[in-house]
Parts: C-alpha cells; structure tokens; sequence
C-alpha cells in the first residue's frame, strides 16, 4: 500500500504542476493579447490630448468671445470631444493603457496664448489654431489609425470617429470665414486705421509734396 500512496501523490504533484504551467501560459497568453503595439499606444495617447485640448481650448472661448458663432462652435466641441474621452478611456482600460492626463507641451503652448490673446483677437486665433489647425492634425491622427491599427479596437475606434472630427473641420473652416468676415474695414489686428490729419502747407512740418512751389 505505502507504493500504490507514493505513486498517487507522485501523480497528483505532477497533475498540479502541470494545470500551474497551462494556467501560466494562459495568462501570458491573455496578457501579450491585451499588449498594444508601439503605433496603437501612441495613437490613444496623441487622441487623448487632442481631446483635452480641445475641451480647454473652447472652455477658454465660452469665456472670453462675445460672437454667437464662436461660443455655439465651443459649446459643440465640449459636448462632442467629453463623449469620445469617456468611450476613448474605456477603450485604454481594456488595453492597460494609461491615457494621458493634460495635452502636450506644444498644445498647453496654444493654450496660454489664447489665454493672453487680447479679446478682439482671441475669436480669429481659437478659429485659426483650434477649429480648424487641431482639427485638420486630428483628421490626419485618426485616417492613419482607421488604416494602418494593428489592434481591431483601436482601428474600429478610429473609423468611427473619423467622420465627425472631419464634420468638425468643415464648420471650423466656415467658423474661420465668419469670424474674418466679422471684423470692419480698416481692422489691422488690435487697432482700427486711424484717420490722419490733414497738415497746412504753411506748417514747417509740412512735407513738400502739400507745399506750392515744392
């Protein structure tokens, strides 16, 4: 009896050895799939801070413009860009992903000059760098990953946003055209034109093209 019992608990040690091994290779399995390659991870982390870019960029513009048309455009992009973060975040948790947690140190650049833009300049600056510049470099972020992802999520995330942030950039260009449309004749930045005085031709300053005889 003391063969038959060493050769049971020889046989049940090596069974539990053996499902250890194919639990582990399970795991490692599960977890070199959840892996993202290099290029898909730089696409979640580049999505992530376009979109918080945007969202600071048009929390700034609700404060600080005073046309319709630029505040409707922001309000839509906080609405539009808070939506794909909440599915973009539960797509990087079920890939490991830490998203980042402020735009990129060239976007935060872009966000404290508009912060500094003196209000008569800030509405053609936030259509210039945010509708349409941010827009057209996001189009291009999310066209690369539709084509070329190698993870099925990330790829599919990527086509189904596509259509909208290009619906953005057509109204950030429109925006851009209304805003430049807006400004009056004579607008040379923070100024307008300042008449210039007429000068006598009896003044000693007087140039002499206003002087008779000259």
């Amino acid at each position: 009896m003391g063969f038959f019992k060493r050769i049971n608990r020889t046989f049940l040690r090596n069974t539990a050895v053996c499902a250890t091994l194919v639990m582990s290779a399970s795991a490692a399995w599960n977890t070199q799939a959840a892996e993202l390659s290099r290029r898909d991870q730089r696409f979640l982390l580049q999505a992530g801070q376009a979109g918080l870019f945007e969202i600071a960029a048009s929390k700034l513009a609700l404060d600080r413009s005073s046309n319709d048309d630029v505040k409707n455009f922001a309000q839509m992009m906080i609405t539009d860009h808070t939506a794909v973060a909440r599915d973009l975040q539960a797509l990087a948790d079920s890939k490991n992903t830490q998203l980042p947690t402020e735009p990129s140190r060239a976007q935060q650049s872009v966000l404290r000059q508009l912060q500094n833009s003196q209000r008569n300049r800030f509405d053609r600056a936030y259509a210039e760098k945010v509708a349409v510049s941010a827009h057209r470099d996001a189009v291009k972020l999310f066209t690369d990953a539709a084509r070329n992802a190698r993870d099925a999520d990330v790829k599919a995330f990527a086509e189904k946003n596509l259509p909208a942030l290009q619906g953005h950039l057509e109204k950030g260009r429109a925006l851009r055209t209304t805003v430049l449309n807006s400004h009056p004749s004579g607008w040379l930045g923070d100024h307008k034109q300042a008449p210039v005085a007429p000068v006598s031709p009896a003044s000693p300053t007087a140039p002499p093209s206003v002087v008779p005889g000259k």
